[in-house]
């Protein structure tokens, strides 16, 4: 083999593994972006009210099981009610937790950094060991359930 044609394929393996690098991410986000709209979309996409129930109807099975009923894809549950329109109006509230969740997680950590890069010094010190606690403390809490 040639240093010539070892050039020539390196541009070529690059590339390659940069686009490779772009693609995993896409499936999880399409995942969550088809989440995202099932939840936005709940009113319209929904068959059935998600509180509403007829107990004549209750515990029908999903589609294509033995008695199941042509209106309710993902049958109903003890009550009555639709599982597929309670399961598209609950992403709506698990959407709104995780968006809170996300924006006041992301404005302590900023408001942290920032004291930290404004004062620096032992304040920036105790403030990320603070940090590094915290994190360790989720790790170690975490290894414990899985070793129970």
């Amino acid at each position: 083999m040639s240093s010539r044609s070892t050039v020539s394929a390196e541009p070529a393996v690059l590339a390659r593994r940069a686009r490779d690098r772009r693609w995993p991410p896409a499936v999880p986000l399409a995942v969550v972006m088809a989440l995202v709209l099932c939840a936005l979309l709940a009113p319209v996409l929904a068959p059935h009210s998600p509180v509403e129930g007829s107990l004549g109807e209750r515990l029908a099975p999903p589609l294509g099981l033995e008695g199941s009923k042509p209106g309710h894809l993902l049958g109903t549950d003890r009550h009555g009610r639709d599982t597929l329109s309670r399961l598209l109006y609950g992403a709506r509230i698990s959407l709104a937790v995780s968006v809170v969740g996300i924006t006041l997680t992301g404005a302590g950590g900023g408001i942290i950094g920032l004291l930290a890069g404004f004062f620096g010094g032992w304040v920036d010190t105790l403030l990320m060991r603070l940090a590094d606690i915290s994190l360790c403390g989720r790790a170690a809490r975490a290894r414990c359930r899985r070793n129970a």
